[in-house]
């Protein structure tokens, strides 16, 4: 699956259209969440098995987790 800040800044964006802050905190922490468990996975694949690629996606994981945590409800429309 591919990830990109855009991606979570627009489902932010509908998030914030359609609901309320309680249901973009929500939103915020699950997409974080996600994003945190795909990333210790992925590190626990590359620590075990000592594969150097599945290490650097859980770091790409880990800053997309920081990047939800960091979305705003005040975003511009």
């Amino acid at each position: 699956m591919f990830f990109s800040t855009k991606a979570l800044d627009a489902l932010a964006h509908q998030m914030i259209r359609t609901g309320s802050p309680r249901r973009f905190r929500l939103f915020r922490r699950v997409v974080q969440a996600g994003l945190l468990i795909r990333a210790a996975l992925y590190w626990l694949v590359g620590t075990l098995a000592g594969r150097p690629r599945s290490l650097a996606k859980a770091a790409v994981m880990r800053r997309y987790a920081d990047h939800a945590r960091h979305l705003a409800w005040n975003v511009q429309n």
